[in-house]
């Protein structure tokens, strides 16, 4: 989420912001107790491309994965948005985001 959010703020947009497209890895670490990270690459950067509209651009991009990670619960989804929007996972801002994504899949099912 990180990564993507920094793309975005970067004024880019992947394009086919696909799982298959983000390659995450967990490098070992010094101590039992400490918390671990990932590290976190995206790939296929070639039709990467300057936004036009932020917001409608960044949605689209997120809207992509969604599609892709049928797995994902709500719960995941509003701590993935959480991290990319830098917010609380219960404020509003999560949740209007996580509210235009559903309304996007609701439009595109009928």
């Amino acid at each position: 989420a990180r990564l993507v959010r920094e793309i975005h703020q970067a004024g880019l947009m992947h394009g086919c912001l696909f799982p298959k497209h983000l390659f995450l890895s967990r490098p070992p670490s010094e101590s039992p107790d400490s918390t671990w990270q990932m590290d976190a690459v995206i790939i296929d950067l070639e039709k990467t491309r300057r936004f036009v509209l932020r917001r409608h651009e960044c949605l689209r991009d997120l809207y992509v994965l969604w599609r892709r990670l049928k797995g994902w619960q709500h719960d995941e989804w509003r701590q993935f948005l959480a991290v990319y929007r830098d917010a609380d996972a219960q404020s509003a801002e999560v949740s209007q985001w996580l509210k235009e994504l559903e309304a996007r899949a609701a439009r595109k099912r009928r």
